[in-house]
């Protein structure tokens, strides 16, 4: 998510929350090869945390901060988790839509500013049956047309019958916003509960279609194979353009700016002007 997989988190028990370390280390450790800086961004739905962030959020930063949100190395992302998860709050509804938006939207910039050169993969994690479906096949449809792998791992007993409509095997999914249909498949959902004993079979399953979908992508920009590194280029990164937009929206409401930087560089895990408020008066 983000040249790496952004992990998203919902856990409503301990046993969950081990079902939840397990599959991402077990996934990380395979896609952290592909992942030249070994760094991650990692984001949460679905809880409130006291004091820090007194509303339910269905897309907020692990660490805290929505514009660094990047976590070093597989196991940073782990301790994050297991130190976060003590702090939260779950609560529902289960929405994926808030977390797709955010991950289209980087993905649409830094296809324009960054090259087309990365492909990105989306790793859900849920033991919750989603409420926002026709919001979340708008947001996959438009994914269908970015570099972008979808994986989402049902953990759980939970009626998952929504997800493998989610998946499109036997039909292409249709936005009613967008008005048309999905341009190529990009969704793999797993149930855990079916591999939970192989974990080699689950590594296999959750992966299977990524490098079809990665190649059916590139076919389909015309994008040839590239055989030399890429320099970096100048470009702002997502986040830092996302900061300049949010300080931005603040000015324009009429906060100082040395309030403004104060309370982002102190961390904010959510680009709302509610949390900013929250956030300023323990700054």
């Amino acid at each position: 998510m983000i040249r790496r997989p952004p992990r998203s988190t919902q856990s409503r028990s301990s046993a969950a929350s081990d079902v939840y370390k397990r599959q991402i280390t077990n996934v990380g450790q395979i896609l952290e090869n592909y992942d030249s800086d070994k760094k991650f961004s990692v984001f949460g739905f679905g809880a409130s945390m006291k004091s820090v962030m007194p509303n339910v959020s269905h897309c907020f930063a692990l660490n805290g901060n929505i514009f660094a949100p990047e976590i070093e190395t597989l196991q940073g992302v782990i301790e994050t988790y297991k130190t976060v998860l003590r702090k939260l709050n779950f609560s529902g509804p289960t929405r994926f839509s808030d977390i797709l938006k955010y991950v289209n939207r980087m993905i649409e910039y830094e296809s324009v500013k960054m090259q087309q050169s990365k492909y990105y993969i989306l790793l859900l994690l849920t033991d919750g049956i989603i409420d926002d479906m026709q919001e979340t096949i708008d947001e996959i449809v438009r994914a269908s047309a970015l570099p972008l792998s979808i994986i989402i791992i049902g953990v759980g007993t939970a009626d998952f019958s929504s997800m493998e409509v989610l998946d499109a095997d036997d039909e292409p999914l249709y936005s009613k916003k967008l008005k048309k249909k999905m341009e190529r498949d990009i969704v793999q959902f797993v149930p855990f509960a079916e591999y939970k004993h192989d974990p080699v079979r689950l590594a296999k399953e959750t992966l299977e279609e990524v490098p079809r979908q990665l190649l059916s992508y590139m076919k389909s920009k015309n994008i040839p194979p590239i055989r030399e590194k890429l320099q970096n280029n100048n470009a702002a990164s997502f986040f830092d353009w996302e900061r300049e937009q949010f300080s931005d929206l603040l000015r324009g409401k009429g906060h100082p700016r040395a309030q403004i930087d104060a309370t982002i560089n102190a961390g904010i895990a959510e680009a709302t002007e509610s949390l900013f408020q929250v956030r300023s008066s323990q700054v």
